[in-house]
């Protein structure tokens, strides 16, 4: 068994997969394992892992505007 800050950086890692398929799911109106499937093969044809194209797709999410900005 790991120590609790590698079992912590996995829990992290869960989080942020699971933050970027929500956010196709969203984006995309996917179901959620057709958003899991998009974000593997994401993975795979960029030869990156889950987490890294969950991390890229989190970053790259267009935010939305301000009311006040708008």
């Amino acid at each position: 068994m790991g120590t609790s800050s590698e079992l912590n950086g996995v829990l992290s890692e869960r989080h942020v997969i699971a933050i970027a398929v929500g956010m196709l799911m969203q984006r995309c109106k996917l179901r959620r394992i057709d958003a899991t499937r998009r974000l593997t093969q994401v993975a795979t044809v960029s030869k990156v892992s889950m987490f890294d194209a969950a991390s890229l797709l989190i970053d790259t999410h267009p935010r939305p505007l301000r009311p006040e900005y708008n």
